[in-house]
């Protein structure tokens, strides 16, 4: 046998590629193409996630007022119940009887019922409150409340009642001092005023009315 037929046979003889090779080549392919795909649909919802998480990490470390971090709902209502406890008796309602300025309303048409019978320009009744300010019957309101009064009359919290008159006016800063002649059997709680005066802007203020 010549040297060339001996090579031609043991071509033709040789054991072809093993098929699982290429199939496990092609598998590898498939897999890395997939885990592309995946890190990319997952990759931008990690980098939020993790920003969220640096964010809420950092609004951890943001300081809270000792006055806020202790407060609660509870304690502040309860805190206003007995504030007004200790202040209700001082307020009081405050009636006022003025006559109306017909002079301010000279378009004012002509409607029937409307005024006195004997001709006077017509009443008005209004309302407002007011404090105890001290012993001697004083009690502090605004200017609105009695500008203009023809009477005024004071209901205290127990029900007493007393006609007032108004003695001192300041339009400018709407205040007015108004005194009456204490009750008698009424328990007198003027309110108890700071002299201090050591208020700051941001202080809270409670307005307690009638």
């Amino acid at each position: 046998m010549s040297r060339d037929q001996y090579d031609l046979i043991k071509e033709e003889t040789k054991s072809p590629r093993p098929p699982q090779r290429r199939s496990k080549r092609t598998a590898w392919i498939v897999a890395s193409v997939a885990l592309l795909v995946l890190a990319a649909v997952l990759l931008p919802f990690a980098w939020r996630t993790q920003s969220y998480a640096a964010v809420n990490a950092e609004a951890q470390y943001i300081e809270v007022p000792t006055s806020l971090a202790n407060s609660s709902l509870l304690t502040d209502q309860e805190a206003l119940a007995d504030l007004y406890d200790a202040v209700a008796s001082s307020v009081v309602n405050i009636q006022v009887t003025s006559q109306v300025d017909t002079a301010a309303l000279p378009n004012m048409p002509s409607i029937p019922g409307f005024g006195s019978p004997d001709g006077q320009a017509p009443t008005l009744q209004s309302q407002g409150s007011g404090f105890i300010y001290d012993a001697a019957g004083h009690i502090v309101t605004n200017n609105h409340v009695v500008e203009g009064a023809q009477s005024v009359l004071v209901v205290f919290h127990d029900g007493h009642w007393a006609d007032a008159e108004v003695v001192a006016t300041d339009p400018q800063a709407d205040l007015a001092v108004i005194k009456v002649t204490p009750p008698e059997g009424m328990v007198w709680n003027p309110l108890e005023v700071d002299s201090q005066n050591n208020l700051r802007v941001g202080n809270t203020v409670v307005a307690i009315g009638n």
